[in-house]
């Protein structure tokens, strides 16, 4: 899906959201809804979910780089939600993550 190549490659824009991808691609937010429901999923879960495997991968990957660093590389710009949802996503904070990765 156009789309969801789109979205990969722009995932360090904090700006990225359903909204501008309706815009992007010329269709409506309920066209856009329909076609990530067919995954049983939201495109606001779907980009955070990306993102938030992005930054999973880079905690564990690049030990001596700043945790807010790799957050804000992949659209986070606010500490405080990056730590809620990633420990959301992955039952551990951000620095737990990555000292049981290592």
């Amino acid at each position: 899906m156009a789309i969801k190549e789109y979205i990969h490659r722009n995932l360090h824009n904090p700006d990225l959201c359903p909204s501008l991808l309706a815009r992007q691609f010329k269709i409506s937010m309920r066209y856009m809804s329909s076609l990530f429901q067919r995954e049983h999923t939201t495109c606001s879960r779907y980009i955070l979910r990306c993102r938030l495997n992005h930054c999973a991968e880079q905690l564990r990957q690049l030990p001596h780089q700043q945790i807010s660093q790799i957050a804000y590389r992949w659209g986070f710009n606010d500490m405080t939600y990056f730590s809620r949802v990633f420990k959301a996503q992955f039952a551990l904070t951000p620095r737990s993550y990555r000292q049981e990765r290592i």
